[in-house]
């Protein structure tokens, strides 16, 4: 965590951490070309990570697959959650 720990993360405003959080998860959509429907990529950066993954976590990623369809259409888009957060709490 040297880059992270360069960084005061409490010293950030709410707007600021989440401004990190969406740059970080963006970051890593545009690295790896995740996207969780489709599970070729996903396949993809399971064999990135250094030693095996357990066996029940493959099988939640499995389960959270196979309802991801569903569960899209109940989904809020970034952009609406974020006015949410922003309305609910004033930045």
């Amino acid at each position: 965590m040297n880059a992270v720990s360069k960084i005061a993360i409490s010293d950030l405003t709410v707007e600021e951490r989440l401004e990190l959080i969406e740059a970080l998860w963006d970051s890593l959509e545009d690295d790896l070309g995740l996207f969780p429907a489709q599970m070729e990529k996903r396949d993809r950066y399971l064999a990135m990570i250094d030693g095996p993954v357990p066996e029940s976590h493959l099988a939640e990623l499995e389960r959270r697959m196979e309802t991801f369809e569903q569960d899209k259409a109940d989904s809020v888009p970034w952009d609406v959650f974020r006015e949410q957060l922003a309305n609910k709490y004033g930045f």
